[in-house]
């Protein structure tokens, strides 16, 4: 964990409940309200540090993605936390999609 981070809790409370949706959809036990919310959260987070993604990829080499982050490259640390969201977001998505499939053919409950 990183303790020098401004905000911990809220990247402790996004990324567990991405993390107990999916252990409970392992264990079907699937909390629709609970895929939607953290989905949405994810989502809505990575749009809002969008823009260091943006910074990225028109203005410097993508494979700064991939170097140490610095006071002077505050876009690195913006895109990792972006795109890090967006595949939770896009994992709520897919968990969502497959709960309606199942549905659909009546093999699977819901809480």
């Amino acid at each position: 964990m990183q303790t020098n981070d401004p905000d911990p809790g809220l990247w402790i409370i996004v990324y567990l409940a991405l993390a107990l949706t999916c252990v409970l959809a392992a264990l079907w036990r699937v909390v629709l309200p609970l895929v939607g919310i953290a989905g949405i959260a994810a989502f809505a987070w990575s749009a809002s540090l969008f823009p260091g993604v943006m910074e990225l990829f028109t203005n410097h080499s993508v494979g700064d993605l991939l170097t140490g982050m610095s006071p002077d490259r505050p876009y690195v640390e913006a895109a990792r936390e972006s795109l890090g969201l967006l595949i939770g977001a896009l994992g709520m998505a897919y968990l969502a999609w497959q709960v309606a499939q199942t549905k659909r053919r009546g093999t699977h409950t819901t809480a």
